[in-house]
């Protein structure tokens, strides 16, 4: 249905417009009338109608002025002037301003259907081209962010040689001409994720990419990438002098805006080090990712670092008692929610050291770390809404022939992968 107001100082000819008119016939709805353009003007910002309906007579405010503040604030909204005026000056303006038809008092019931069936034809022409375009130009959108992932990937897994890197890059209008680079990785989360959407999406999340988006658009020597469902990646450019600097500067205005999201947001960032050649990336990027898995194993630290994977090695030493194998179910959790294929191995390692297998009988701690994982995995799949028997393919049930430790990590980084895989459909779904 399209909306319809009327503006009309005669009380006589506004009811008889409103009342002898069977609006939702010719597929508009009479939202409202008003008698003069002063009183129009909010309601018809409020109600923001597609076609108005206005008399020119009119006290206060006359009906060309409000048509010519309509047009420019409600583009889309067809006009159409009643007057009982017959005056060419009048109709005059009102084509200047694109009205779309001038009607002459008294209006006839037969015209205004004939006008309301012409309208509505037109109206439903021009929906379906806006609606296309958008649809155009959000498919083009999305291709592009897909264009522009797909040739992050390829360059840090040395999918494409140097003089390939350039090519594209061209292509895709993106400025990779730089003595050094470096490589950032930032994870977002909702720290109220209830299990509703995969990734924990929240209107404050949403905010937060939002504004990060614009502060990289404004960054010359920063190019945002879109890396999974939760990470992104920042190429930083630079001179071989200023990368440290410019890499410090990027993690602390990502972490204040971070800050401002409050405490609804999770975040964590790590870096790999510089390096001075595109053909070098996919090492710089392979410590990034690397750092950057221990996020699971120490949610408490924003800013990861090889430092602070030591520190958290050693206190685990420390507390670690023997015998007792241990599995944080919540670190599992979070992992499943939020992590990406390239970090299966890396924290499947974190997994089995934080377990600790010392003093345990190998064949039992290989069963106890591959149980632990599946059941965590099938609660974490009910829920998203992927029941566990629905979806557990029997190459994946529980197995109890699994008593070496490459065994585990096999069978574990098969669950991981298929756990990730129904999540991001999930995901896509929402």
């Amino acid at each position: 249905m399209f909306k319809v107001f009327l503006v009309e100082d005669e009380i006589v000819v506004r009811e008889g417009i409103r009342n002898n008119i069977q609006w939702e016939q010719y597929g508009f709805s009479y939202t409202g009338d008003a008698p003069d353009g002063e009183i129009a003007l909010p309601l018809i910002r409020q109600i923001q109608p597609d076609l108005l309906l206005t008399d020119i007579k009119m006290p206060f405010m006359d009906g060309l002025a409000l048509s010519e503040l309509v047009r420019k604030e409600l583009p889309h909204t067809k006009i159409v002037i009643i007057s009982g005026y017959d005056d060419f000056v009048y109709a005059q303006q009102a084509i200047r301003m694109g009205v779309e038809q001038y009607l002459l008092k008294p209006v006839i019931k037969e015209k205004m259907v004939e006008l309301l069936i012409s309208l509505q034809k037109k109206m439903e022409a021009e929906q379906r081209q806006r609606e296309y375009l958008s649809m155009f130009q959000r498919e083009a959108q999305e291709y592009e962010a897909f264009s522009r992932r797909r040739f992050f990937e390829q360059i840090v897994t040395g999918g494409l040689s140097v003089s390939e890197i350039t090519e594209t890059a061209n292509a895709l209008e993106i400025d990779l001409n730089a003595p050094g680079y470096n490589i950032l990785l930032f994870s977002l989360s909702s720290a109220q994720y209830d299990g509703s959407a995969p990734e924990g999406y929240t209107d404050a999340l949403a905010n937060l990419q939002d504004r990060l988006t614009h502060y990289f658009l404004s960054r010359a020597d920063l190019i945002l990438f879109r890396w999974n469902i939760t990470t992104h990646a920042v190429l930083i450019k630079g001179g071989a002098e200023e990368i440290e600097s410019r890499t410090a500067a990027c993690k602390e205005s990502i972490a204040a805006l971070c800050r401002e999201a409050g405490r609804e947001i999770n975040w964590h960032m790590a870096c790999g080090f510089p390096v001075t050649r595109l053909s070098a990336l996919p090492v710089c990027f392979s410590e990034a990712s690397r750092i950057l898995s221990y996020r699971y194993l120490c949610p408490e630290e924003h800013f990861l670092s090889e430092n602070s994977i030591q520190s958290i090695r050693q206190v685990r030493t420390v507390i670690a008692e023997p015998g007792k194998p241990e599995i944080d179910q919540e670190r599992l959790r979070c992992f499943f929610n939020s992590g990406a294929v390239e970090e299966i191995d890396s924290f499947i390692d974190q997994m089995m050291r934080s377990a600790g297998e010392d003093g345990v009988p190998l064949t039992m701690f290989c069963r106890f770390v591959t149980m632990t994982a599946y059941f965590a995995a099938a609660e974490y799949l009910d829920s998203i809404g992927c029941s566990a028997d629905s979806f557990w393919p029997q190459e994946l049930r529980p197995k109890d022939h699994i008593s070496k430790p490459d065994e585990a990590r096999a069978y574990m980084r098969q669950i991981m992968l298929h756990v990730i895989s129904l999540r991001d459909r999930e995901s896509r779904r929402q």
